[in-house]
């Protein structure tokens, strides 16, 4: 069977970019990672299959309209794998500044799929995500000192008992389903997960994407997407539903992209819980295709 029209690799390009897109540690991914990189060539050069990777550096991690770099810039690096019938698997390594301007991994994300293109144009895809995002947060007022005759230690979110610890660790782990549609240059997809963000939430989210290109080497995309929690749940900020826009321009060059865009959300998110998220940003970022 043929491999993925290029309108449908672009389409899982995109989201693999924006998720990222990002439970518990799993390390057996990792190895995974490790043994695409070295042995990927290798298997491209006797296989009609393909692997590919790439490398990108941002000024902030977002995911649907939430930072989960604390704003900060982050690197990432995606090595995937695309089988002439259409199934696919990767996985994104993501590494950024912390609170005290340190670089440490903070995570990946992982996914596996199949995708088809039918006679009429039209492209189907269904996959699967599990993510690993780890957030490190000033507290939201200092920790007091200790008076001589303090029994008990202040305790933090985060932090471990018994300790005072000037950095929150946050963990946003979550899996995800989906499934889409794709044609020419418009995407509709929809998302599923049973604990989103690592909030013991049930939600779905609608994504849809329009992309064209006005010249070469320069292509425009808009997007919208709204987040609903399942089950009477509410999201942070007591909200049953979070609306994203996005918009942006990427320039193709050999092997790489520049591309900056706006991302915006509505109503205000709190998360974690009680760290508000910006209305909107800019955000720039390069990528290099190997």
């Amino acid at each position: 069977m043929p491999a993925a029209p290029a309108a449908l690799s672009f389409t899982r390009f995109y989201y693999r970019s924006q998720t990222n897109d990002m439970r518990s540690t799993c390390p057996r991914l990792y190895l995974v990672a490790a043994a695409v990189v070295a042995f990927g060539p290798t298997a491209a050069a006797i296989a009609d299959d393909q692997f590919s990777a790439s490398a990108t550096l941002e000024s902030q991690y977002r995911l649907r309209g939430v930072a989960l770099t604390n704003d900060e810039p982050d690197a990432r690096i995606e090595v995937s794998y695309d089988h002439s019938s259409g199934a696919y698997v990767g996985i994104s390594l993501i590494g950024g500044k912390t609170v005290h301007d340190e670089f440490r991994g903070l995570g990946f994300v992982g996914y596996l799929g199949f995708a088809q293109a039918t006679a009429s144009g039209i492209s189907w895809d269904l996959g699967a995500t599990i993510s690993e995002i780890n957030i490190y947060l000033r507290p939201l007022y200092s920790p007091p000192r200790p008076a001589p005759y303090a029994t008990q230690t202040p305790v933090y979110p985060g932090s471990q008992p018994g300790t005072v610890s000037d950095v929150i660790h946050y963990r946003a782990d979550y899996s995800e389903v989906y499934g889409g549609i794709s044609w020419r240059d418009t995407s509709v997809y929809l998302y599923a997960s049973p604990d989103y963000l690592g909030q013991d939430l049930r939600t779905v989210y609608l994504d849809v994407t329009q992309s064209f290109r006005p010249i070469q080497h320069l292509r425009l995309y808009a997007h919208a997407g709204v987040l609903t929690a399942l089950d009477g749940s509410a999201l942070p900020g007591d909200d049953r539903e979070h609306y994203d826009l996005g918009a942006g321009a990427a320039y193709e060059f050999h092997r790489g992209e520049v591309r900056v865009a706006w991302s915006g959300i509505s109503p205000q998110v709190q998360y974690p819980a009680g760290y508000p998220q910006k209305h909107s940003v800019i955000l720039v970022s390069v990528t290099g295709f190997f």
